[in-house]
C-alpha cells in the first residue's frame, strides 16, 4: 500500500523528531549555560535621594545603558568603586537566568546590599526591599518552596544610591546559617 521511499521518509523524519525533542528536554534539564546575566543602568540625570520612588522595570525613566554581562554568581563588593564601570552612584542592575535547588524545600533568600534589591523567583517577588540603605547582615529576606533539580526564572533588580556598593545573596533551609547561593545554582 506505501512505497518503500515513504516509509524511509516517515521512520527518518521520526527519527529527527524524538531527537530534537529529546535534546530540548536535556537542555532545559540541564539548566543553560552557568552564570546569571546582567543589564546595567546609569541614571545621570537623578537627584539625590529619590530612588525610593524610581522603578527602573518600567523603562522611559531617563536610564543609559553602561553595561552587560555574565557573572558566576550575586557577590559583590565595589566599596566606595565603579559598579559595573556604569559609575559610583545612581546606577540600577538587573540580573536574569534561572535556578536550580539539589534537593525539594522550603527555602529562604536573604540579601545583602547597599543599596536596594528585589528578588523574584518565578515571577513572584519573594524579596522586596526597595530603599536606600546601608549594607546590614541580611537586610531583607522571603520564603519559597523550590522543587529539586527544576529550572525556575530568576530575576534581581538592584541600586546603588550613593556612597558604598555592595550586593550579595544567601539562601538557607531550616535552622541552618545562611550561605551565598552558590554560582553552580545559577543558569543563564
Amino acid at each position: 500500500m506505501y512505497s518503500r521511499p515513504l516509509i524511509a521518509f516517515a521512520v527518518s523524519f521520526t527519527l529527527i523528531l524524538s531527537t530534537a525533542f529529546s535534546s530540548t528536554v536535556m537542555a532545559r534539564r540541564s539548566g543553560g549555560d552557568p552564570g546569571i546575566s546582567y543589564v546595567a543602568y546609569s541614571y545621570p540625570d537623578l537627584s539625590p535621594e529619590t530612588w525610593d520612588d524610581v522603578r527602573p522595570w518600567t523603562r522611559g525613566d531617563g536610564r543609559e545603558l553602561c553595561g552587560q554581562g555574565v557573572e558566576p554568581q550575586i557577590d559583590f563588593d565595589w566599596e566606595d568603586g565603579s559598579v559595573f564601570a556604569c559609575g559610583e552612584d545612581d546606577v540600577a542592575v538587573q540580573f536574569t537566568g534561572y535556578i536550580q535547588v539539589p534537593r525539594s524545600g522550603l527555602y529562604t533568600f536573604y540579601n545583602e546590599s547597599d543599596d536596594g534589591f528585589i528578588l523574584k523567583i518565578n515571577r513572584r517577588k519573594v524579596v522586596s526591599d526597595w530603599e536606600s540603605q546601608g549594607p546590614e547582615t541580611y537586610n531583607g529576606s522571603g520564603r519559597i518552596y523550590l522543587l529539586a533539580n527544576a529550572r525556575y526564572s530568576f530575576e534581581i533588580w538592584y541600586f546603588e544610591d550613593g556612597g558604598g556598593a555592595e550586593l550579595s545573596l544567601y539562601w538557607s533551609r531550616g535552622r541552618m546559617t545562611p550561605e551565598l547561593v552558590p554560582g553552580s545554582w545559577l543558569s543563564h
